[in-house]
């Protein structure tokens, strides 16, 4: 007899506004008793579906009933011990109430207990992510195109505002039903221009690494953005990832010889800013191998060739912007006439974010944002609802709103 499921406990004024629900067979891969209501789980806590219990005032509007959602739930993050994970919350929060783009997850709620230490984070639910598409050979390249797209007009929107994704890949992009993309997890996301001592070397997963992060560099900019991109582009290509490193010297030695096809002595004079011990050194090591073209083949054609070299090239500023990248004749036909303007909107931050601040300033900043977050709630417009939503708005208007309990 199979053990009964055990459904997760919320703290009361989460479980005011949210039901959990089990996630169906097909989007479910997890195990146990916890497993068929998790969306995702990890090191800083687990994602579970929800819905609201009545037409909750969210960030994009006002939602039925039975639209599914999807709670992150951070462990922990209270207690004072993990300064990291609550700065990278403080961040996503701060910059996603501030950003509002149709190619970036939304933020629909933010839920901060009165007791407790986890935080609870409200986001509007995808159909799956980009990760598993590619696993199950879901796209064709014009399904690969329009993703290309999205992220790029994504990052345009990003690098506009100054600000850097830094950990661009398949499982941070979310798909809808039509195919449609919407980046998420800016938990590492920087702005640019404010770090006089450098940024943080190691970010994002290695195999979507820029070289200058694999060799320490901190005077980085957009280009790691777009390597990444670049490297999620040929992924898509290729049905599986096109640098798949299990060390840093691996991870160079792929980009070296797969990608550049140039022997590192000519490479060396391109990567300024390497330090001398270990990057360098590292870069002097590394063999000559096949090349980026040998590698894809036949899965792509000269025009998507192009377009991945544009994105992967060893200086970053060889690279080509995402604006630039919008204009390639690759997608020509999916062109916008906003392709061509950049979002110049100044995103402010209460805590600087050159410097790690202490737990306490954090949680109070927190407690700021949250407020921020709730005046900020539009509660009159659709937003991201569906058409069936919007088309029965006076039922939901109808429904009775918990803040006015």
């Amino acid at each position: 007899m199979a053990a009964p499921l055990e459904q997760p406990i919320l703290p009361p004024e989460v479980a005011a506004r949210y039901e959990v629900v089990q996630v169906p067979p097909e989007r479910s891969s997890f195990q146990g008793s916890l497993g068929s209501y998790l969306l995702g789980e990890g090191s800083y806590g687990q994602v579970l579906m929800v819905r609201p219990l009545s037409a909750l005032r969210l960030k994009s509007g006002r939602r039925r009933k039975h639209e599914s959602l999807a709670l992150k739930r951070c462990f922990g993050c209270l207690d004072h011990s993990d300064v990291t994970t609550l700065r990278r919350i403080y961040r996503e929060v701060s910059v996603l109430r501030q950003l509002q783009h149709e190619n970036i997850v939304v933020l629909e709620d933010v839920i901060f207990p009165s007791h407790g230490t986890d935080i609870f984070l409200v986001f509007e639910l995808a159909e799956q992510d980009l990760a598993r598409a590619i696993s199950r050979n879901e796209l064709d390249q014009p399904a690969q195109c329009r993703v290309a797209c999205d992220v790029l007009r994504a990052l345009k929107y990003l690098h506009g505002a100054s600000l850097l994704h830094r950990d661009v890949k398949p499982s941070n992009v979310l798909l809808d039903a039509h195919g449609s993309a919407k980046l998420c997890d800016l938990g590492l996301v920087r702005q640019i221009g404010f770090y006089p001592r450098g940024l943080t070397e190691y970010v994002g997963m290695r195999w979507y690494r820029a070289p200058e992060l694999l060799l320490g560099s901190q005077r980085y900019n957009f280009g790691v953005d777009i390597w990444a991109f670049g490297c999620v582009v040929a992924e898509m290509a290729l049905g599986r990832p096109v640098l798949p490193g299990i060390s840093a010297e691996e991870q160079l030695g792929l980009i070296v010889g797969l990608v550049l096809g140039r022997r590192p002595d000519e490479l060396e004079a391109e990567l300024p800013g390497i330090p001398e011990e270990g990057g360098a050194r590292l870069l002097r090591t590394q063999p000559l191998g096949s090349t980026l073209e040998a590698r894809l083949g036949s899965n792509v054609d000269s025009s998507a060739m192009d377009f991945i070299r544009r994105c992967l090239q060893l200086s970053a500023d060889d690279r080509c912007t995402a604006m630039k990248l919008l204009q390639h004749p690759l997608l020509a036909k999916l062109r916008k006439d906003t392709d061509d303007q950049l979002f110049m909107e100044p995103i402010t931050m209460a805590l600087k974010d050159g410097q790690v601040h202490s737990p306490e300033l954090y949680t109070e900043a927190l407690t700021a944002e949250v407020k921020l977050f709730e005046d900020h709630k539009d509660p009159g417009s659709c937003g991201s609802c569906s058409s069936s939503e919007a088309s029965s708005s006076d039922e939901a208007k109808e429904e009775q709103d918990p803040r006015n309990d």
